[in-house]
């Protein structure tokens, strides 16, 4: 059986154990169930495998969900850190952390970096057509193209041309600001500022030459429907200048014909007029190159596409820290592989490098280590060499295990999570593993317990229900009178009884208010019923002598009031 002390027990229990339940999950890290790209990813984009690889090498291993700064703290400045392709929107919201964390190198720590891969960063969609529609507008303005240009411009195509100057210049900006794969990087103090891609298949140049053929299409329809604007608009203008439908014509002719429309035949009849619509139907020229082709290219750039068109390349080790790759002669690179060029004037030099020949016979770097202060940073160019799809193949592995085991550092290897997004970013719950936060939440909670537990009732065993009573008429007319009679109050219900007598015998016969005395309520009983008339009268005179006395008999009180009873 069910008892209120059970069941309020069992529902206490019941929110204390959901309440664990969701902190625990609430303070476990998000590891979207192994499809993102992460060390818990195991698609080809993940590096699940790298992780496995470096715990299996003998290292100690951990994954880092707090700021990089703080995951390392531990440390002591002798583990590593390996910053796998961090993405850019936390980075860019959280560089302090980076900053940090490049004074923990200083102080003996090592990076391993891999920066992002940023296809769109390597094609130049706008650096051809923007600039000359810019030429164009600015020349067609001031009237300095050559041609006659028409000076009487309304304000309408002014405006216009203003709209378009200002998109021409929000544009440059956005490209300007658009964040760098590098910026980790910097924040660390290399000042390393530019990436390059290989393109030994020759498809980024020959995807780049459809991109400009697409802008400056763009450019020329654009330049054709602003004059066709200004000539439709110049009410003043040449006629030539003006769209006519009069003109040469497709065969010839001086009849004009819409481009798709089929030249009138003298031999079509009803019977072969639609087979002539369905043959002109299948002669409609092949969409051109688009935007949605570029996009569609630069999703086929993804890391586990790249990586169907990989081939084993040589590779040699240059400067000092060269010797962190000693013995390692090939490594497999996709055809479109981002590497570290030769740096320019004002850029660090690398201590050691992986060095490798790109497509056009220039030098680049596959990886780079950097000392900085008593620590170490090692870039390695393109994610995809340490990524599930690649690890795997001849000398990948070794590109970042050589540094790990070659440097000479004893701590453990952690892999950064938090700019993956697997942090406690937006989870106060995490609050509670740090000290003193768990310690503070945990004595607070027990206390308002035991607040609770004093200030509440315990509960006992129920009551047994109790019937409820209900007096009939006649008890509550024998209490009252008994209450009465003991009081000696004879004369007070001697009067009280006359009253109500005459007040309901008024009401009988309908009569005024102030109306219910004894000469009134007589006086229209006598007129129908005499004998009841007198009756009352002798009763109240009687019930009105026992009242003035002290003690009335109580015979003659009860005999007189049935007297007074029988006249109602």
């Amino acid at each position: 059986m069910f008892k209120p002390k059970r069941v309020i027990i069992a529902a206490v229990v019941l929110a204390v154990l959901s309440m664990a339940g969701m902190l625990v999950s609430m303070l476990q890290p998000e590891t979207h169930g192994g499809l993102a790209a992460d060390t818990f990813g195991v698609r080809p984009h993940g590096i699940r495998a790298f992780y496995e690889t470096v715990e299996a090498a003998g290292f100690e291993v951990r994954r880092g969900f707090a700021p990089p700064h703080a995951a390392m703290a531990d440390e002591n400045g002798a583990g590593w850190l390996i910053l796998w392709r961090p993405e850019p929107g936390f980075v860019y919201r959280d560089e302090r952390y980076l900053e940090e964390l490049g004074a923990w190198v200083n102080s003996g720590g090592a990076v391993l970096f891999t920066p992002a891969f940023d296809a769109g960063a390597y094609f130049d969609t706008s650096s051809r057509c923007d600039e000359k529609d810019n030429e164009a507008i600015v020349s067609e303005q001031n009237g300095t193209d050559g041609k006659t240009v028409q000076q009487n411009k309304t304000s309408e195509e002014h405006e216009r041309d203003e709209q378009q100057r200002r998109w021409t210049d929000a544009q440059r900006g956005w490209r300007a600001e658009r964040f760098h794969v590098l910026e980790p990087l910097q924040r660390m103090g290399v000042g390393v500022k530019a990436l390059a891609l290989t393109d030994f298949a020759g498809r980024i140049a020959e995807e780049q030459d459809k991109l400009d053929a697409f802008l400056e299409r763009q450019r020329d329809e654009r330049e054709r429907r602003r004059r066709e604007r200004g000539a439709c608009t110049d009410e003043d203008g040449p006629a030539q200048d003006r769209p006519t439908h009069e003109g040469p014509g497709q065969d010839g002719s001086g009849t004009y014909a819409p481009p798709h429309t089929i030249p009138a035949d003298p031999n079509t009849t009803a019977l072969n007029a639609p087979a002539v619509r369905v043959s002109a139907r299948a002669e409609t020229p092949q969409r051109e190159y688009g935007w949605y082709d570029y996009q569609k290219f630069l999703r086929a750039m993804e890391l586990d596409k790249r990586a169907e068109r990989a081939t084993g390349r040589s590779v040699s080790t240059r400067g000092e820290l060269g010797s962190f790759w000693q013995g390692l002669d090939t490594v497999t690179m996709a055809d479109e592989t981002q590497y570290l060029p030769a740096p320019d004037e004002g850029e660090p030099e690398p201590d050691g490098a992986l060095a490798f020949e790109t497509h056009n016979g220039a030098t680049g770097y596959l990886a780079a280590a950097y000392s900085k202060g008593k620590g170490l940073i090692v870039v390695v160019a393109d994610p995809l060499i340490l990524a599930n799809a690649m690890l795997d193949k001849p000398g990948n592995a070794y590109t970042a295990l050589g540094p790990l085991r070659h440097a000479g550092r004893s701590g453990a290897v952690v892999f950064d999570e938090f700019f993956h997004g697997l942090s406690v970013r937006g989870n106060p719950a995490w609050l509670l593993t740090r000290r003193p936060y768990g310690l503070v939440v945990l004595a607070l909670t027990l206390a308002a317990a035991v607040w609770c537990w004093r200030s509440g009732f315990r509960l006992g065993p129920p009551l047994p229900p109790v019937e409820p009573s209900r007096r009939t008429v006649e008890e509550y007319l024998e209490a009252m009178s008994g209450l009465f009679l003991r009081g000696e109050k004879q004369a007070f219900l001697a009067r009280e009884l006359t009253a109500g007598v005459l007040w309901q015998l008024a009401r009988r016969y309908r009569l005024g208010v102030g109306q219910d005395n004894l000469e009134a309520v007589s006086r229209a009983m006598a007129r129908r019923d005499p004998d009841g008339a007198r009756r009352l009268r002798d009763a109240v005179h009687e019930l009105e002598t026992l009242a003035a006395q002290r003690k009335p008999p109580v015979r003659r009180l009860v005999a007189a009031a049935r007297e007074l009873t029988r006249c109602l």
